[in-house]
Parts: structure tokens; C-alpha cells; sequence
């Protein structure tokens, strides 16, 4: 299976107890949050999650992305 590719890429680091961090390069600034959607960071991480079909890759990402603009105070 062949990963997507997404114009924003985002890195996951655990960050303990069920949460992750997650990073991403925005408009040339790096910027990041901590979240407890490990369903999402699954798909994005782990190719075996990534061939749900109920939950894509592109909708896991793009929840990530929209939750670290969120709190960060982005458009």
C-alpha cells in the first residue's frame, strides 16, 4: 500500500498515558500540540490501522492538522 502524500507532513512522538505529541512545519514555523486521538494518530502512523476503511489516512491527517491550528491560534 502506497502512503499518501500531504503537503503538511506531521511527526508523532508519544508523549505518555495515551497522549502523543504532534508536530508539524506550517508556513515555515514548526508548531505542536499534545492530543489523545490515537485512533487518528494509528492510521497516520501504522501502515496495519492505515487500511481501514471506515477511517481513512487523509481524514486522520487532516484532524490532526486541524487540531494543531486550533490550538495554536491558526487559520
Amino acid at each position: 500500500m502506497k502512503a499518501p502524500r500531504f503537503t503538511h507532513p506531521i511527526s508523532i512522538m508519544p508523549a505518555g498515558h495515551g497522549h502523543n505529541k504532534i508536530t508539524v512545519t506550517f508556513r515555515g514555523n514548526r508548531y505542536s500540540t499534545v492530543t489523545s486521538n490515537t485512533r487518528a494518530t494509528d492510521v497516520v502512523n501504522d501502515e496495519q490501522y492505515a487500511k481501514d476503511k471506515d477511517y481513512s489516512c487523509a481524514r486522520a491527517h487532516r484532524q490532526l492538522l486541524d487540531e494543531i491550528k486550533r490550538n495554536n491560534n491558526l487559520r
